[in-house]
């Protein structure tokens, strides 16, 4: 009898889905966030099978390396809408200013990385707060103040044991200065209805707000 190898699961799909969410990607966030993980060669394979096929592009910027997106001529669109099983309407990606692709695809990653952990939770990205009624409410955007809009928002719905809870989440690439972040938090404080505001610079935890009476007194422990 000849025995003969299992086949290997094809991962197309997986990566297309996670660069549809999220991208444009560098491969280096992209591994990060794929499941089940698999190797950067293997990834590299898939995305250049990907390329091929008109699904996904890629652009280089400066340092950051090699970016992949959803390929957005309307006949690529179209193959890819086949591929996926959806309307070709659904592959439209927003155009993303390149000195923000950087923070974007952190922000990405960490909106992927806190799902994980509340996988019924909603998240709502800075682009999408403007469209979402539930969104505005909370963060009182009768305001015209770009400040309080945060990266992301989270959002864990009412429970019999719980209200619904809303946290804000501010992904910073440099330190702020203590004055900045203190004025910026008096504004959440003030004007909207947030529980919470979360800081997260270079991977860390940098500073939390539990937007309660005691609200500055944990700010400015968490900058000191």
């Amino acid at each position: 009898m000849t025995l003969t190898a299992a086949k290997r699961p094809q991962r197309g799909k997986d990566i297309f889905k996670v660069i549809q969410q999220s991208g444009p990607l560098t491969i280096d966030v992209l591994s990060r966030i794929v499941h089940p993980k698999m190797s950067k060669r293997n990834l590299r394979k898939c995305l250049q099978l990907l390329t091929r096929k008109g699904f996904i592009e890629s652009f280089n910027y400066s340092s950051q390396g090699t970016y992949y997106m959803v390929s957005q001529s309307l006949p690529n669109r179209s193959k890819a809408a086949e591929y996926s099983n959806q309307p070709a309407a659904n592959l439209k990606q927003p155009l993303i200013r390149r000195q923000d692709l950087f923070h974007n695809q952190w922000c990405e990653y960490w909106i992927e990385k806190i799902k994980g952990l509340y996988p019924e939770s909603k998240m709502t990205r800075e682009i999408e707060i403007l469209s979402d009624s539930f969104a505005k409410n909370v963060l009182n955007l009768a305001y015209a103040d770009y400040e309080l809009r945060p990266d992301f928002l989270l959002t864990i719905s009412k429970s019999d044991t719980t209200n619904t809870i809303c946290i804000a989440f501010e992904i910073e690439r440099t330190r702020k200065s203590d004055e900045r972040i203190l004025r910026k938090l008096g504004k959440y404080m003030d004007r909207t209805q947030l529980d919470g505001l979360i800081y997260i610079r270079n991977g860390l935890l940098w500073s939390l707000a539990v937007l309660t009476d005691r609200r500055l007194h944990y700010v400015r422990h968490w900058l000191s």
